[in-house]
């Protein structure tokens, strides 16, 4: 074995004496006094970057992230020199112990909170001093003995931190937009390059806590570009499912951690440090499945639509759980459809515990027609078509072939704004019908209806949106509503010339008329203009020049 040249060297006053690990872009070593037998942390920065400016910039914003947060579970730094020939190196206090990443897992769960709340304090100190640090994970936690505590944090890492006193990165070896980080533990701003704040190290520091109590991460990926997608797009699965040691109280905690937009997380460390220590660590009930005399077939669904059927479900009214006799799903139910004669009934439910044999779904928050709706079915007696229901489908049916705003029965120049208080006032209806109990032969068209909506709401996302779905109406009046919420005339020009490349007979037609407006203004005929130009509008519903002159 090749000997390490850097054991046994003097830098100041200490020797190396252990090597410890490799950081981002360096070693970590042991060192002693030999005169006085104290002992201290060497980080070298690797002799292959000791002339690159970046890596030597970001070498000393480590250094200065540590001494500037000063906090007990935070890694403390003494001193910054070089050693000729190539050396730069920091001292930092004393680092025995383990990495978190060497601790078995899943953790026990009163050492996960304990480590977890200590590692929220770090954060705490690190945030208050304007330090971001952008590579949390559990290689860069370590765990020493103080204080008479086996399990006592210090954050060792701020190899990629981010200063927010300062306007960018580049003092420090970063570009902006350049993706910094470990990508297991990448918060979805991270992948994009996006501006981080403190809550893309809360982001982190769910990803730690969904490993620490699971064994695996929430994404394992074939790919580095996959894995970044799943943290933009995909949805992590519940730990409490996974693991069902994991409390719900935890789970939750980690789920809010790990939400796609920063707004949706806890905004501060502290906010997570006092929710972990509030929580509740005994574990849930275990209930064994039982059976009523009858059993009825449930779908199960998730938020990707129906995943599987499951047969032979009894049904009790005890907490409203619909418990099941076979295995388990892998994900996270999101509805389930209980299927009593003609009728269905949907509720909203979740895994609420797993047994060897099964698993028991309990609805959430159902409201008094669902419980009756259930308590009927327990009791043998038969579901009615609900008057609601019957009235909307009626209306409905006439209604499936048209247009969007004649779904919602709005003008076709409406505001974007009333266009999606109407789509969320008709959705908000229809949801609440597929809450009731439902004949079969009726769900097609409330969900026809519901998907007609879903589409007009993708339809209507913004004035740039609305526009090539008017032009293919033909609606001027749509078009001239979306150029004054915003639509540039290039924009315009734009969508017209890939709308009008295939219809230039219409374009000829539309002159046509826009002449024979002309010739009726000019002879005083305002009114007949008018209807000339709305034609030409018909058949070249982008002609700015067209939708102008209707506006005079």
């Amino acid at each position: 074995m090749v000997a390490d040249p850097i054991i046994g060297r003097s830098f100041g006053s200490f020797v190396a004496t252990e090597h410890l690990g490799r950081g981002a872009i360096g070693e970590v070593y042991l060192a002693e006094n030999r005169t006085i037998g104290s002992r201290v942390t060497l980080k070298l920065l690797d002799p292959r970057f000791a002339r690159d400016p970046k890596a030597l910039a970001r070498f000393r914003a480590e250094a200065r992230a540590s001494n500037l947060i000063r906090h007990e579970h935070v890694v403390s730094v003494m001193d910054f020199d070089f050693a000729p020939p190539d050396l730069h190196y920091f001292v930092m206090e004393p680092l025995e112990g383990r990495s978190l990443s060497a601790l078995p897992r899943p953790l026990e769960l009163p050492v996960l909170v304990h480590v977890c709340a200590q590692i929220c304090e770090a954060l705490e100190a690190a945030h208050a001093a304007g330090v971001i640090n952008r590579d949390l994970k559990p290689e860069n936690v370590r765990l020493v003995s103080r204080k008479r505590d086996p399990y006592f944090v210090k954050v060792v890492e701020f190899g990629v931190a981010k200063f927010l006193a300062d306007d960018s990165d580049l003092a420090f070896g970063t570009a902006p937009g350049q993706l910094m980080g470990t990508p297991s533990f990448m918060a979805p701003e991270q992948t994009t390059g996006a501006q981080v704040d403190a809550r893309t190290d809360l982001y982190a520091l769910g990803v730690m806590m969904f490993e620490l109590a699971c064994g695996r991460l929430p994404f394992v990926e074939t790919s580095v570009a996959e894995l970044l997608a799943a943290h933009r797009s995909k949805s992590p699965p519940n730990p409490e499912h996974l693991q069902r040691s994991v409390p719900r109280g935890l789970s939750a905690v980690i789920m809010r951690l790990l939400a796609k937009s920063p707004d949706d997380r806890f905004q501060t460390a502290t906010e997570v440090r006092e929710a972990l220590l509030g929580l509740s660590l005994e574990p849930r009930p275990v209930r064994t499945p039982v059976s009523t005399p009858r059993a009825w077939p449930v779908r199960v669904f998730d938020a990707r639509g129906q995943f599987r059927k499951l047969p032979g479900i009894g049904l009790t009214t005890t907490g409203l759980e619909i418990l099941s006799e076979v295995r388990p799903p892998v994900d996270l139910p999101m509805g389930a459809a209980l299927a009593v004669g003609d009728f269905e009934l949907r509720l909203p439910a979740r895994v609420s515990a797993r047994t060897d044999d099964g698993f028991q779904l309990e609805f959430k928050s159902p409201d008094a027609a669902q419980v009756a709706a259930i308590t009927d079915v327990l009791e043998g007696r038969e579901l009615r078509d609900d008057d609601r229901t019957l009235l909307a489908v009626a209306s409905w049916v006439p209604r499936l072939d048209l247009t969007h705003y004649e779904h919602i029965d709005v003008p076709r120049g409406a505001p974007l704004a009333g266009l999606n208080a109407a789509l969320s006032s008709r959705r908000e209806t229809l949801l609440s019908l597929l809450a009731r109990p439902v004949r079969r032969v009726h769900l097609d068209v409330l969900e026809a209806a519901l998907h007609q909506l879903d589409e007009a709401r993708r339809v209507f996302t913004s004035p740039l949106s609305r526009l090539g779905y008017d032009a293919a109406l033909g609606n001027w009046q749509g078009i001239r509503q979306s150029l004054a919420e915003g639509v540039t005339a290039e924009q315009l020009a734009e969508t017209r010339t890939a709308f009008m490349a295939e219809r230039q007979r219409s374009r000829g037609v539309a002159e046509v008329h826009a002449m024979s407006a002309t010739t009726w203004a000019n002879r005083g005929d305002l009114t007949r203009a008018r209807l000339e130009l709305e034609r030409a509008l018909d058949f070249d519903p982008l002609n700015l020049a067209y939708l102008e002159r209707l506006g005079r």
